[in-house]
């Protein structure tokens, strides 16, 4: 014959219940706080990485400056040269000139 449950025997019934909800829930609870210290350390790395290929690209930016001062003082240079060549063969034909 059934017979139904009385109070305390609802209560022994469910505290089982309540405490492997509760296990499942700090399970999960840490599960969730491994995940998160799993992320944020991959952030982390990210941020590092990061910071060294901005550092990479200024050492870049700062080497084709560089770069760009060193051609432009060999461009005049150059035309510095070819202006005192220019003015050396000027004064050639006009000594020639004078011989003549």
């Amino acid at each position: 014959m059934l017979r139904s449950l009385v109070g305390s025997e609802m209560c022994i019934r469910d505290s089982a219940q309540v405490k492997d909800k509760e296990r499942q829930a700090r399970q999960v609870a840490a599960d969730a706080a491994r995940d998160a210290d799993k992320a944020d350390r991959k952030v982390q790395a990210h941020n590092i990485e990061a910071a060294k290929a901005d550092d990479k690209v200024k050492q870049l930016q700062q080497a084709l400056e560089d770069a760009k001062r060193g051609a432009d003082r060999a461009h005049q240079q150059e035309r510095q040269a070819q202006g005192e060549d220019d003015t050396l063969k000027n004064g050639e034909k006009d000594g020639q000139k004078a011989l003549d």
